[in-house]
């Protein structure tokens, strides 16, 4: 997909913009996918934190940081998505797994592992009919324990199937949090020079003072010192409110002009541009 983040003020823009659509088109046409790339984010979960002065206005049944099941369902459907264009469509991919034609990577938690198994599964779906569960409860063989007497029988009724139903099993990648030089920032010496250097100047004492009053209406909310408040709790607080609200809570936060307020200024504090929070960008 193709973003564009200028706005359009001239008549000379749009027939630029609408040449570009029709050659980029003519170039899909023309062209076959080889390789595809795709970046996602986890599904709906519970919040990464809680805070003591809201908890008891909402009420999960799971952990923090536990995917729910909405969000499983959102990774599912996003995987049956891929699996119509790559598969279906652009016969990039093998109908069933193969290793040696994908890469899952994801980050070192629990959620977002859990995210790219349920795209896994929905990239790769099960063959319901090639065994129902009639058959699974009147077969011995699949019952453990699984000792080396029928291990040749179960071979060759399971074939290539390792699992019941047909189920693939998908490699996640993952690294240690503090090793992860991919998708991890705090990793990124760079990344945390750039930072600190923010921290420390003007431009962050101006954004400070744009959202002060937002600000402000937050560390009353949360009962937090306005002078100890940190760019971190501002994005707790965001996420809190975001993970409640696909949860179908809080909905007086969630779409309060407040909560808009706190995105742009979160966008600022942590990279230094009003940038959209969706779509965090960092200097090269």
């Amino acid at each position: 997909s193709i973003v564009f983040n200028e706005p359009i003020s001239s008549v000379k823009h749009i027939i630029m913009m609408t040449l570009f659509i029709i050659l980029f088109a003519y170039l899909s046409a023309a062209t076959s996918v080889k390789f595809a790339a795709v970046f996602f984010r986890d599904g709906a979960r519970t919040p990464l934190r809680s805070f003591p002065s809201l908890s008891h206005r909402v009420k999960w049944t799971l952990e923090n940081r536990q995917l729910t099941p909405l969000g499983q369902r959102q990774l599912f459907m996003l995987g049956h998505s891929l699996h119509s264009r790559y598969i279906s469509k652009e016969k990039l991919l093998s109908s069933k797994y193969n290793q040696s034609e994908v890469l899952v990577r994801s980050t070192d938690l629990l959620h977002s592992i859990m995210s790219a198994q349920s795209l896994a599964l929905g990239m790769y779906p099960n063959q319901l009919d090639k065994l129902t569960t009639k058959q699974l409860s009147n077969e011995a063989i699949w019952s453990p324990p699984l000792n080396l007497s029928i291990a040749q029988h179960v071979k060759e009724r399971l074939k290539d199937s390792a699992l019941p139903y047909d189920i693939p099993v998908v490699g996640v990648r993952s690294y240690a949090w503090t090793n992860d030089r991919l998708l991890q920032l705090e990793s990124c010496a760079a990344y945390q020079r750039y930072r600190k250097q923010f921290y420390e100047s003007n431009k962050f004492k101006e954004a400070y003072e744009k959202y002060k009053e937002s600000i402000e209406k937050v560390c009353e909310m949360l009962g937090v010192d306005v002078n100890r408040l940190k760019g971190e709790d501002i994005f707790y607080f965001i996420d809190f409110v975001l993970a409640a609200e696909f949860d179908g809570q809080l909905p007086e936060l969630s779409k309060s002009p407040l909560l808009k307020s706190l995105e742009r200024a979160l966008a600022d504090f942590l990279i230094g541009e009003p940038v959209s929070y969706t779509h965090l960008t960092l200097p090269t």
